[in-house]
């Protein structure tokens, strides 16, 4: 879980000055103003211990409203399939409340239906009204004023008793009433806004998120009713069908309000609130400048790069959960390791002796053989198991690139004028991670072959490799584990991940000199996704380096020169990266959207 980066401030001051707000509004980030309302007619006038009620009662008593019921302890979801909707008057409503002052709350009733059906009742006002200590009842956004000019606001007579206040410099859309009876919990969701909410009587706490924790708290699809709500219900979280929901419980902050205070809730932060019993709150909702861009000739352009950053930020998750699949170190040039540094290597390890490459298995030298059985030299390799992996050498053969000829395959070793790079120039750390690299081509390529999923003659990254589970957007899970029939480690992707540029270069030299049929699989068949992101990073990294064994550009002609087409090399490399960055778009479009492109309605 990433660090939380982010304070709700608190402000006790008074007055609040435009110039401080429109500072803490430009954060993005929640602040408390504590008394910043207490002035308000409203405080005194609706006081509920002061006759407050009836007051507001006497103004706007005849106004039609839906309130929200549900039994005592349920959340209030956006989406209006999760509780009931009661016409009521708002006279009626404040005489629930009335009551409930008078009678409180009996959360355990258990004679009160989990709805209204269940006991076939019609007069559902008159129902609540003699069973009021069985539900909780909210009043949600209920029009005081709005900006559009449309619909008369049901309760705008009680706007008398309240003040815009003076530090919002900006136009308000919206002002609305929230008003609960046997307390209210709301479900986790943001608004489209940015909001003040002001408690005038009772008081409310309210936990809060930044939009970057949307992977966590798993949002409703976009294209739903309720897509600025949760799917998880906070009180009784499912965790087996919301993993990542563990984050989330580990990464709010808790305000609470009271009488009088303002809480400021930037557009886009979500947030779950409880409300004491007769709960009476305030808020404003105003356009951000963000907003203001929407719905605009701007639109198309503003979401590919909405996109773009989102993926661009999870392709850099999906590279640091490569780097913690094992423990794998950063390999510096002089760096000499006694054992190796991960398990990928340790089903390859040699035995405590000074060899450069010790001895391969009868197992490992079946699998690299069975691959390229025609590149091999000596007799029958296949069959000696205790052959010298140092003494293992590819020479040129045409049947590689079927009728094709292949003239001075391995210049490196046989070309006048070139640089030679052997196994025996490595440190023993090193021909380590060379050994676990070459094997791992072979037995990738052998397991993509018997799956048929091998590359086509431009390297196309096998189906296999990138059809990555939308789940595996849990932020903890490693990006190799989504393999479809799978969860073998990606080890070629860990040691590039863990590989210092310079030593990656120089292991892949020797790998041009001394096995260049498998270098030519490594990169045309051999990478997965991620392993193509990685190898095209260090690739950019080499690039900035002065310290290298050899310059950049010498490096480049070296390694392109085992393939007969170097475009092929290229376009495998190009094709895996944005198999990755398709991955990453899959997992911004569950874990942000609530989507899955596989499953998209209708």
């Amino acid at each position: 879980m990433e660090k939380r980066n982010w304070r709700v401030r608190q402000v006790q001051a008074l007055p609040i000055s435009a110039d401080l707000f429109a500072e803490i509004e430009a954060s993005n980030v929640p602040a408390v103003f504590l008394g910043a309302v207490k002035d308000w007619p409203a405080q005194a006038l609706w006081d509920p211990s002061k006759g407050g009620l009836q007051h507001v009662k006497d103004l706007a008593g005849s106004a039609m409203v839906q309130a929200m019921a549900t039994t005592a302890g349920s959340n209030f979801y956006g989406d209006i399939r999760g509780h009931e909707r009661v016409p009521i008057s708002f006279g009626a409503f404040v005489d629930l409340a009335e009551k409930s002052l008078t009678s409180g709350m009996h959360e355990n009733d258990q004679d009160m239906p989990m709805s209204f059906d269940e006991v076939g009742v019609t007069d559902r006002e008159h129902y609540l009204a003699e069973n009021t200590s069985g539900f909780q009842l909210y009043l949600a956004q209920v029009g005081i004023y709005s900006q559009d000019g449309g619909a008369f606001p049901p309760l705008a007579a009680l706007m008398g008793d309240l003040a815009i206040p003076d530090f919002l410099a900006k136009p308000v859309q919206n002002i609305n009433l929230w008003m609960s009876v046997n307390g209210s919990r709301s479900s986790t969701h943001y608004d489209p806004y940015q909001n003040l909410l002001c408690v005038v009587a009772g008081s409310k706490r309210v936990k809060l998120w930044p939009p970057s924790a949307a992977p966590t708290l798993y949002p409703l699809p976009i294209y739903g009713e309720a897509s600025n709500h949760s799917a998880v219900d906070f009180v009784n979280p499912d965790l087996a069908t919301y993993p990542r929901f563990r984050e989330a419980l580990e990464a709010y902050e808790t305000v609470t309000l009271d009488v009088g205070d303002a809480l400021f809730i930037p557009e886009g932060w979500y947030h779950q609130v409880d409300s004491a019993n007769v709960t009476i709150a305030v808020n404003f909702w105003w356009e951000s400048e963000s907003s203001a861009k929407l719905g605009t000739h701007m639109d198309a352009y503003l979401l590919r790069r909405v996109l773009a950053n989102l993926v661009d930020l999870e392709k850099e998750k999906m590279i640091k959960e490569v780097s913690k699949l094992s423990p794998l170190h950063v390999m510096a040039l002089d760096v000499q390791a006694s054992q190796p540094p991960d398990k990928c290597l340790q089903a390859h390890t040699l035995k405590s002796n000074n060899k450069a490459m010790g001895r391969i298995s009868g197992e490992e030298t079946k699998a690299l053989a069975t691959h390229q059985a025609d590149q091999i030299t000596g007799p029958a390799e296949n069959s000696k198991t205790e052959e010298e992996f140092s003494s293992v050498r590819e020479t040129p053969s045409s049947s590689v690139h079927g009728n094709v000829p292949h003239v001075e395959a391995n210049p490196l070793v046989h070309g006048p004028g070139r640089r030679k790079y052997v196994v025996e120039n490595l440190t023993a750390t090193e021909s380590e991670y060379l050994r676990t690299l070459v094997l791992s081509v072979s037995t990738s390529t052998l397991t993509n072959n018997k799956a048929g999923g091998t590359a086509g003659k431009h390297g196309e990254v096998s189906s296999a490799n990138i059809d990555m589970k939308v789940s595996d957007c849990t932020l903890n899970d490693g990006v190799s584990k989504g393999f479809k029939g799978s969860r073998r480690k990606d080890c070629i992707a860990e040691i590039f991940s863990a590989l210092d540029p310079r030593v990656l270069q120089r292991l892949m030299l020797v790998m041009v000199s001394e096995f260049p049929r498998t270098f030519e699989a490594l990169i045309l068949n051999g990478l997965s996704p991620a392993a193509s992101e990685l190898l095209t990073r260090r690739f950019e990294e080499m690039d900035t380096m002065s310290e290298l064994g050899i310059p950049q550009a010498e490096f480049y002609e070296h390694i392109y020169s085992v393939f007969d087409n170097p475009r092929s090399a290229m376009a495998a490399l190009l094709d895996g990266k944005e198999s990755f960055a398709a991955l990453a778009l899959k997992r911004v479009m569950d874990c942000y959207l609530g989507l899955s492109c596989n499953s998209l309605p209708h």
